[in-house]
């Protein structure tokens, strides 16, 4: 599935949040196995989802703007990917530049480059150079962040990590402020959430306090399963809802085998056991159906790959679909209506009942020596093979083994002479039909 539900942002653009209340879900970006994510990270709880891959294998940044696009940064410029478009928008920096920061501020993207300030303005595409950098400012990639209504620019890299004072207006004033002290190295990427600052410095999340120069651990994110660095740390701007998590639940698949099976013989969903579950996860085996309405269509749900006909909810001779399905653990069942809901394809199977047989004649009585001639009719599907003896008492006093084409025929019967007074009895040994057989 996802698996942490990422709900509950407190927004504190307008009210004062205190610091260090852990209260906050900031944004990053990561690569895990080769695959490059935008996870949401709760500090309130130090636990993580994704909500976006990137198709990109090289960012240096990224930040989300107003209307939720997500603004992916690199050597190159910007590329936006829209909340309701799958086209993404790449817009060059001019001039070029190697850019390694960006933080949205009054509606505009302001970006960190090596040659000086760009920002980048959403309502006409267009990112403007503003100027370049105080000479005695140390060369280096830097992220921004906010503090009482102005933009502050960290350096990254080993300690001591400078913080500068940007001037918007004009970048080539920009000021020392102070550098951060008795931080861990390594740090890769800050933001601002409300009056709330945080950077990342491997493997942790920290507050930091600027008026005191000192910073709190909130979250270790190794022990969530993310390694190396953080490349963006962003917020969620005001209004913009939270996206989802994506989905990691994976119902797996079945072997695509067609099962012809005779009733009573048990069913087993070819399941090549590769399924990808969350800790709050169940995976079960169904039999449904309409491959048109798989959750409408549910005749069958187990916890074992055995599946039974049950002649109360199922007919011979349908073809009905075998399947995994995965989701949340709710008392022992999936949960159907689980976002992240998983279902397998399918695997046909159908059920074909046993044949019969049975046997008539208008007059019974046969002598010694003779023979007579006995309807039979067959329950199922042509052709037929019938075996069977003809008893006396507990004697066998003779024997078939006759094939049929239909459904109905005859089988002679006949009584050797000696055989003795009394009844006879026609007993079948072995019924087939085209597809099974009954013994």
């Amino acid at each position: 599935m996802k698996k942490i539900i990422c709900a509950g942002l407190v927004l504190c653009y307008l009210l004062a949040c205190p610091l260090n209340t852990k209260a906050q879900i900031v944004y990053g970006s990561y690569n895990q196995g080769g695959n490059f994510y935008i996870a949401a990270i709760d500090l309130a709880t130090c636990t993580v989802c994704n909500v976006f891959e990137l198709p990109t294998f090289v960012h240096n940044d990224f930040s989300i703007l107003d209307d939720g696009s997500i603004v992916i940064q690199n050597n190159s410029g910007l590329t936006i990917y829209p909340p309701a478009s799958g086209n993404p928008i790449t817009i060059p920096l001019d001039p070029p530049s190697n850019a390694t920061g960006s933080y949205l501020f009054n509606g505009l993207l302001y970006i960190f480059a090596d040659n000086g300030l760009h920002y980048f303005d959403p309502s006409t595409n267009q990112v403007t150079y503003v100027g370049p950098w105080p000479p005695a400012m140390p060369v280096g990639n830097y992220e921004f962040f906010e503090l009482n209504n102005q933009i502050y620019a960290l350096r990254q890299g080993f300690s001591p990590n400078e913080i500068w004072l940007i001037d918007l207006a004009d970048p080539v004033n920009s000021t020392f402020a102070q550098s951060i002290t008795g931080q861990p190295s390594n740090l890769y990427s800050s933001t601002t959430v409300g009056n709330e600052i945080f950077f990342y410095s491997e493997p942790s999340i920290y507050s930091y306090n600027f008026s005191a120069n000192t910073e709190t651990e909130l979250c270790n994110l190794f022990n969530l399963g993310i390694f190396g660095s953080v490349n963006g740390l962003s917020y969620l701007p005001a209004g913009v809802p939270p996206p989802p998590c994506l989905c990691t639940t994976d119902a797996g698949t079945v072997q695509n085998n067609f099962q012809e099976l005779c009733i009573p013989e048990e069913a087993i969903v070819p399941f090549n056991n590769d399924e990808t579950l969350d800790s709050d996860d169940l995976l079960q085996y169904i039999l449904f159906s309409d491959l048109l309405d798989t959750l409408g269509s549910i005749l069958v749900t187990s916890n074992t790959p055995n599946i039974t006909f049950d002649p109360n909810i199922m007919q011979p001779g349908v073809i009905y679909y075998l399947a995994t399905i995965a989701g949340d653990d709710i008392n022992g069942n999936v949960d159907l209506t689980d976002d992240c809901l998983s279902i397998s394809n399918g695997s046909e199977v159908i059920w074909r009942p046993q044949p019969a047989v049975s046997f008539s004649i208008a007059d019974p009585d046969l002598c010694a020596g003779s023979c007579i001639v006995l309807n039979v009719t067959f329950i199922g599907t042509p052709p037929f093979s019938l075996e069977g003896n003809i008893l006396s008492g507990a004697n066998v006093i003779g024997n078939f083994n006759e094939a049929y084409n239909s459904n109905n025929g005859t089988l002679e019967v006949c009584a050797p002479v000696g055989t003795s007074p009394g009844d006879l009895n026609i007993q079948s040994t072995l019924i087939s039909d085209e597809y099974c057989t009954c013994e």
